[in-house]
């Protein structure tokens, strides 16, 4: 099996695992700072278990592994907890198919970032495809800022933004130790919003077992697969396969919860899903060309 389609389909395993996500955001019943730091402080302890067992034998251990890599990492610092946190605050405040697919815009945000910061040039065709994406995205925002919800829609677009920062950032450190750098940046996600935490509330144990749940296994072992194939797979390639989070994170809202989108919403999505998929077609194309492009 060629190493691209081993990434790819690992990362879509990562991504189905992550599918339930906002399912259990919702169930656990608990505000949006109290959900960020157990969901994080429990996915720090699984994947920092992780990365010690992988650095038992390695020269220096973990504190020399994270002096080589802190230059290379910080960055990541700053955009997976701006990323987790936007994810959160948009399912909490805003409905999860409106969340997942301004979301899906991510893809095309991630090689707007390309021509900006790294200078690579961009297709008319894939201009097209980006403002049909923002069409889309656009549809959505005005059904949530019609209904009063500005904040939880902006919530998801500071998450869409910092995740594809988060995977080309990836890209362009494939030697970096991703199970420390995830660790750290869960652990610097859950400590921000100590300051915001209500410590006296006491929490139900089965709110506390889905949040401890959610970030240890599903987030945990979800961002740890996908994180891990990125560096074989182009940002945007890894981004795409988060559409399948787009197109399966409201059904399990939906049959559990009875969440049902309305039909701006849907219409906004299907417009958001086919511009990107039209897109990603475009790039398997053009990836038999020049790589100057985007």
């Amino acid at each position: 099996m060629k190493q691209e389609l081993k990434a790819l389909l690992i990362t879509a395993l990562g991504v189905m695992i992550l599918t339930p996500d906002s399912l259990f955001i919702k169930l656990s019943g608990q505000d949006s700072f109290t959900v960020t730091f157990y969901r994080h402080i429990s996915q720090f302890a699984l994947v920092f278990a992780v990365s010690m067992w992988q650095m038992r034998k390695v020269k220096g251990g973990m504190f020399g592994q994270f002096r080589h890599d802190f230059k290379m990492m910080y960055p990541v610092l700053f955009f997976y907890p701006l990323g987790s946190l936007g994810f959160v605050l948009g399912t909490l405040h805003n409905s999860v198919a409106s969340n997942l697919i301004i979301i899906a815009s991510s893809p095309l945000i991630g090689a707007i970032m390309a021509v900006l910061f790294l200078g690579i040039r961009i297709r008319t065709a894939n201009w097209v495809a980006i403002i049909g994406v923002l069409l889309g995205v656009g549809i959505v925002m005005q059904d949530d800022f019609m209904r009063g919800d500005f904040w939880g829609s902006m919530a998801s677009l500071l998450c869409a933004v910092n995740l594809a920062a988060f995977y080309n950032f990836l890209r362009a450190k494939p030697n970096i130790n991703i199970t420390l750098t995830i660790s750290l940046s869960s652990l610097v996600t859950a400590l921000i919003v100590v300051p915001f935490m209500d410590f006296t509330k006491v929490i139900p144990n089965d709110s506390m077992a889905i949040m401890l749940f959610n970030g240890a296994v599903i987030c945990g072992v979800s961002f740890y697969l996908t994180s891990l194939m990125a560096k074989y797979l182009s940002p945007e390639e890894t981004l795409l396969l988060y559409l399948l989070e787009t197109l399966f994170g409201p059904v399990w809202v939906w049959v559990f919860l009875g969440d049902q989108p309305n039909d701006q919403i849907l219409l906004g999505g299907v417009v958001v899903v086919f511009m990107v998929s039209l897109w990603a077609a475009m790039k398997y194309r053009q990836s038999k060309s020049t790589k100057d492009y985007v």
